[in-house]
């Protein structure tokens, strides 16, 4: 999904929303960005990627192209019962799955290799020196752009 300010002044909210416009984010499937066990992964991610536009990332193309890699990541995961952020061992072996199925897997999955390059950095990046203590370590399958992390305590 895209943020849009349309229509924020019947939000309920004291003043207009500092979200920029057009910014991509994950939702869970639920449509939800917590539960009992607290903040979902999605909410790590859009975190991060409501950090693009500081960080010099100043194309909106950008922005949803970066939330696509997220959501593919996570979806992959998902499929796998990994957690976005759980431990190393588990993410370093999905990464092998996740690298021959987008490499070599179903002619509808395969990415080329800049393809492959891009995303890949865009995970990095995403998860890189990042704390998500308190998100939720449950992690769904997001259906739209809102990003949201599994609780990782850390991410390298």
């Amino acid at each position: 999904m895209l943020f849009s300010r349309d229509g924020w002044e019947s939000w309920g909210l004291p003043h207009e929303p500092l979200i920029d416009e057009m910014m991509p984010f994950l939702i869970d499937d639920d449509l939800r960005f917590e539960d009992d066990a607290g903040p979902r992964p999605t909410v790590a991610a859009n975190q991060w990627l409501r950090q693009l536009p500081t960080s010099g990332v100043r194309s909106a193309h950008t922005w949803l192209g970066y939330a696509q890699a997220l959501r593919s990541w996570f979806e992959f995961l998902h499929s796998r019962g990994v957690r976005p952020y759980g431990d190393r061992e588990s993410l370093r072996a999905v990464l092998g799955a996740f690298a021959e199925y987008r490499l070599s897997g179903p002619a509808g999955a395969r990415w080329d290799g800049a393809t492959w390059n891009l995303r890949i950095g865009v995970l990095s990046a995403s998860t890189s020196g990042q704390s998500w203590k308190g998100t939720a370590s449950r992690s769904r399958s997001p259906t739209s752009w809102a990003p949201g992390t599994p609780r990782p305590d850390r991410c390298r």
